[in-house]
């Protein structure tokens, strides 16, 4: 029996189901803390800054499995820009819901 591996990239073959012998791989928010959930739940309802909402709301939609296509889908942003939401959540955590800070200088 082949080993079918979960991919989140696009179907290597224009057949509308999975071939034997095909990868797909999909890719989630590793599981997460109540600490964390209630975090990016909080984010997601009270933070000012809707960038910081929306990435919030993608990163709890791929925790409960929600493919980065259909998290794209329903947050109108790129597929590549979900993942790396999902990418900078592993690395930097609470950081990086918000945009940094960029200071104004007057001339």
């Amino acid at each position: 029996m082949p080993i079918l591996y979960l991919i989140n990239t696009e179907q290597f073959c224009m057949a509308p189901f999975v071939q034997p012998d095909e990868v797909m791989i999909v890719r989630y928010v590793q599981p997460l803390t109540p600490e964390q959930r209630q975090l990016l739940e909080t984010t997601m309802k009270d933070a000012p800054a809707f960038r910081a909402r929306s990435r919030a709301h993608g990163l709890l939609l791929s925790a409960h499995g929600t493919t980065i296509k259909d998290i794209a889908k329903t947050s109108q942003v790129h597929r590549v820009t979900v993942s790396a939401w999902i990418k900078h959540w592993e690395q930097h955590g609470a950081q990086s819901l918000h945009d940094p800070e960029f200071s104004v200088r007057s001339s």
